[in-house]
């Protein structure tokens, strides 16, 4: 099976695709979804929290791996560090 580097690397890139839903949403509502499922189909193993007012947190998850994304980080430095990777097509 998939290396734990491996699945943290898919997590990340989940989480990446998930916050670009929310933020889709974001921009066309002018507020957070109350839900994943508000902001389109939801990326499996992937968890919504909003801690704050206007700030959200994803974390993907696994048996093995989990990666936590905060909103108030930016997104693009953030799934970098799995971005090796995902170049090496690992990730589907």
């Amino acid at each position: 099976g998939p290396s734990v580097a491996e699945q943290e690397a898919g997590l990340r890139f989940g989480v990446y695709l998930q916050a670009q839903r929310i933020r889709a949403y974001e921009l066309e509502h002018g507020s957070l979804p109350e839900t994943l499922e508000d902001a389109g189909p939801s990326i499996p193993g992937v968890s919504y929290a909003v801690p704050a007012p206007g700030v959200y947190e994803l974390t993907g998850e696994t048996d093995r791996a989990r990666v936590t994304y905060r909103s108030n980080q930016p997104l693009r430095e953030w799934v970098g560090a799995g971005a090796d990777v995902l170049d090496e097509g690992l990730v589907p």
